[in-house]
C-alpha cells in the first residue's frame, strides 16, 4: 500500500542536501564565496526544454521565455534576490527610486541616467529614456500580452521628461510594484515596438548580458554589457545555456564541468555531488504541479464530480514517494499567503471512500477521461500514474496523452483537454487568484464565480498585510470547496547544484526566484573562481 513511512529516508536527504526541503536553512556561505569577486569566465548553466515561438515577449506567451530573455532585459523595478532576502523585495532596476503618492493612486519612477540599450542596430547603444518605457507598456495593453492583466487599473502612463515616468491608477494596487517586477514587464525599446527591427528575431535590452548568437534548440549565447548601469557588472564575461532536455545528461554534464549550475531530478544525485567537494545546493520552490478539469465536459461541469477527483488522490503519499522534497499546497502555495498545510488537510484530506459518495450522488458511475500531461522529467510521468492508479480505485479510468512542454502550453490555453497536468510557476498571491478570475486570459477552466472576482479585487485594495491574507486565505477556502477546477498538489522544490567555482548562485530557500540563475539581479552579481 503506497502510503508514508519515507520519513527516516528524507531526514538524511535533508541533511545531506544543504538547504533542500520547504523548511530548511539556506546553504552556510563557505571561507572561498566571502572573498572578492573575480572577474572573467563563462556561467554555464541550462534550459530544460525548446522554447517554441520567437524572443518578443509582448507576443510570445510561453511562460519559460522570461528566464531566457531576463539576463538581456531590465525592468522598471526588480525582485532583490540576496542570500539574506526573505520573500518578496522590491528594489530598483532602470528606475533608480519612485514616489507614491498618499492616496496610492500615483507612481513617479525616476530612472537612471546611465543606463544604455545593447549597440545593436538600429538602436545603437542609446540611452534608455522613458519614452521607451511607455510605448512598451502601452504595447502590453494594446496587445494584450501575457502581463496585460496586470494594468488593468491603469488610467495612463506618461513622460513629462525623459527620465521620469508617471503611472496613474484608476484604484489602489498594493501589489502594483510587485507586479513591475514580474518577468514580461521588461523594457524594450521604442525601435523595437515600432517595428524598426523585428522583436521576434532580435533582442535589444539593457540588461547585463547581450544576447548574441540563439539557437532555440542548441544554445542561447550571451557576452558582457559593456555598458551596463550597474558598474562593474557583470562580473562573467559570458552566459551560456544549454538546451538539455534528458535529466540524466544534465547530471553528466554537471558532473564533467559542462554546466556549472542545473538543476537535478533525484535527491540522491545531489548527494552524490556534494560529497565530491566540489558542489553546494539548493531547493528551491517551483510552484506547484496542477491538475486542471476541463467544466466544458460533463460530468466535470459538476462540482461533485471535481471535488471526488479532488478527494480521491493521495496527493501527500505523492509528494513523498516521488519528489522526495514537496509540499502540499492549494491554488495559492502557503508561501504566498494560501491555506496551510494543515488548513489544506481539512477542506481537501485524502478520503477515497467520500469521494466515492460524491460520485453516486452525481449519477455517476464508471467514467473514462483523458489527461494531457507536460512532460519535463521522469517524475511528471511517474506523478500522472499515480493519479491514474488513485483515480481507478473509485471507478474513474484515465488515459495518458504525453506531451512536450510547448504543446501542452498551446492545448490549455485552447482548453483542449478533459484532464491537464503541469508544473505552474507563478510569482506571487495575485497572480495565482488572477487565473481563476472570470475575466482572465489565463483563466484555463473557464471559472465565473461572482465570490471569487470580489475576493480577489478586496485583496487588490487591502492595505493591512494581515487583512490581506485572510482574503488570500478565504480565497483559497472557497475555492477549494465551491469551485474545485483546479487541483493543486504537491508543491515541486527543484533541487539546484552549482559547482563550488560559481559564486552567488542561490537566494534564500524563501526567496521569491524559482530559477534563480535566470531571474533577478543576482545574474551581473555572480562570479567564477578562476
Amino acid at each position: 500500500m503506497k502510503r508514508r513511512g519515507l520519513f527516516a529516508a528524507l531526514a538524511v536527504a535533508a541533511l545531506l542536501l544543504s538547504g533542500c526541503g520547504p523548511s530548511a536553512p539556506e546553504p552556510e556561505a563557505t571561507a572561498e564565496s566571502s572573498s572578492e569577486p573575480q572577474t572573467g569566465g563563462t556561467i554555464l548553466t541550462v534550459q530544460r526544454y525548446v522554447l517554441p515561438g520567437g524572443l518578443n515577449f509582448l507576443t510570445n506567451p510561453d511562460p519559460g521565455l522570461g528566464g531566457e530573455i531576463g539576463p538581456s532585459y531590465s525592468k522598471l523595478v526588480d525582485f532583490q534576490t540576496d542570500a539574506d532576502v526573505v520573500g518578496t523585495e522590491i528594489g530598483p532596476d532602470l528606475a533608480e527610486s519612485w514616489d507614491i503618492s498618499d492616496d496610492g493612486l500615483t507612481y513617479t519612477f525616476h530612472l537612471r541616467e546611465n543606463a544604455t540599450f545593447h549597440d545593436i542596430p538600429p538602436v545603437n547603444g542609446r540611452a534608455v529614456t522613458s519614452a521607451d518605457v511607455v510605448a512598451t507598456f502601452e504595447a502590453v495593453r494594446e496587445l494584450k500580452s501575457s502581463t496585460a492583466y496586470q494594468f488593468a487599473a491603469v488610467q495612463s502612463i506618461e513622460a513629462p521628461d525623459e527620465h521620469t515616468v508617471v503611472i496613474t491608477l484608476n484604484e489602489p494596487q498594493v501589489q502594483f510594484l510587485e507586479n513591475m517586477a514580474m518577468p514580461g514587464n521588461y523594457i524594450a525599446p521604442v525601435e523595437g515596438v515600432n517595428g524598426e527591427y523585428d522583436m521576434d528575431k532580435v533582442l535589444i535590452g539593457s540588461g547585463p548580458f547581450v544576447l548574441v548568437e540563439w539557437d532555440p534548440a542548441t544554445l542561447w549565447h550571451r557576452e558582457k554589457h559593456p555598458g551596463y548601469f550597474q558598474e562593474g557588472l557583470p562580473y562573467a564575461d559570458a552566459m551560456d545555456t544549454l538546451i538539455v532536455t534528458d535529466a540524466a545528461a544534465r547530471y553528466a554534464a554537471l558532473r564533467s564541468g559542462r554546466l556549472l549550475h542545473a538543476d537535478v531530478a533525484l535527491p540522491e544525485q545531489a548527494e552524490t555531488l556534494i560529497a565530491t567537494g566540489d558542489f553546494s545546493s539548493v531547493a528551491q520552490m517551483t510552484g506547484p504541479e496542477m491538475l486542471y478539469m476541463n467544466t466544458d465536459v460533463a460530468p466535470l461541469d459538476d462540482l461533485r464530480v471535481r471535488r471526488a477527483i479532488a478527494l480521491a488522490i493521495d496527493w501527500e503519499g505523492m509528494g513523498e514517494s516521488i519528489r522526495k522534497v514537496y509540499g502540499l499546497t492549494s491554488v495559492v502555495p502557503p508561501a504566498f499567503g494560501g491555506l496551510s498545510e494543515d488548513e489544506l488537510r481539512e477542506v481537501r484530506p485524502y478520503d477515497p471512500d467520500q469521494a466515492r459518495e460524491l460520485l453516486d450522488e452525481a449519477g455517476v458511475d464508471g467514467l473514462s477521461l483523458s489527461m494531457i500531461v507536460q512532460q519535463v522529467d521522469g517524475k511528471d510521468v511517474s506523478e500522472a500514474q499515480w493519479i491514474v492508479e488513485d483515480l481507478k480505485a473509485v471507478g474513474i479510468d484515465v488515459t495518458l496523452e504525453l506531451v512536450d512542454p510547448a504543446t501542452y502550453g498551446k492545448r490549455r490555453a485552447s482548453t483542449q483537454f478533459e484532464l491537464a497536468r503541469g508544473l505552474r510557476t507563478l510569482l506571487s498571491a495575485d497572480q495565482y487568484m488572477t487565473e481563476l478570475q472570470s475575466t482572465s486570459g489565463t483563466n484555463f477552466t473557464h471559472v465565473n464565480d461572482p465570490r471569487l472576482d470580489e475576493l480577489l479585487a478586496q485583496s487588490r485594495v487591502e492595505s493591512d498585510p494581515d487583512a490581506r491574507n485572510e482574503l488570500i486565505k478565504e480565497f483559497t477556502r472557497y475555492f477549494e470547496t465551491e469551485v474545485a477546477t483546479v487541483i493543486a498538489g504537491p508543491l515541486t522544490y527543484d533541487i539546484f547544484v552549482w559547482n563550488n567555482s560559481l559564486h552567488n548562485a542561490y537566494t534564500s530557500p524563501d526567496g521569491v526566484s524559482p530559477y534563480v540563475i535566470r531571474y533577478g539581479q543576482m545574474l551581473g552579481q555572480m562570479w567564477i573562481a578562476q
